[in-house]
């Protein structure tokens, strides 16, 4: 019980740190990639966008970030001698893999409920934030707009205008 809960802690700690980077990382890609596709945004639709980014983010990173964690730990364990006195001691290596099997199945859960839930809304929030966007744009420019192209995923839109 206390290897668990030591060898738990672990992992956690260096999960958290390695999804606080990489989660960073990768949702300040994602946000200059969708903010190319429209220029002159307010803040108001920066702070709508970003939570409809996040489930994206965690579903890159979450995986990565206890593949991270795991390896890390187990060197760490390792490079200390501690896992040489724990097969001294008699306890079997599976052992000390056992609550990193548990968090990553746990995890899994958790990024089977982002696929299937938080994504499908998030992409659906996205692109009617977007169609927003360009309906407030095409009535600001009139019916001077006729045909108006949003990045590169080919989405179009068309002003109806005389």
């Amino acid at each position: 019980m206390i290897l668990t809960r030591y060898v738990l802690s672990e992992v956690v700690r260096t999960f958290l740190l390695a999804l606080g980077g990489l989660s960073s990382l990768i949702f300040i890609a994602f946000t200059l990639s969708n903010l190319h596709q429209v220029q002159g945004i307010s803040l108001q639709f920066l702070m709508v966008l970003f939570p409809n980014l996040l489930p994206d983010v965690f579903l890159i990173t979450v995986p990565a970030s206890l593949l991270i964690a795991v390896t890390f730990t187990i060197g760490r364990l390792a490079s200390d001698g501690e896992l040489n006195a724990l097969r001294a001691n008699g306890v079997h290596l599976g052992r000390v893999l056992v609550p990193c099997l548990l968090l990553g199945l746990a995890l899994s859960a958790g990024c089977a409920y982002i696929t299937h839930f938080l994504i499908p809304q998030a992409h659906y929030n996205r692109r009617s934030l977007f169609g927003r966007v360009l309906n407030g744009l095409t009535a600001q420019l009139g019916s001077s707009v006729r045909d108006f192209r949003l990045g590169a995923q080919g989405g179009s839109f068309t002003a109806k205008g005389t």
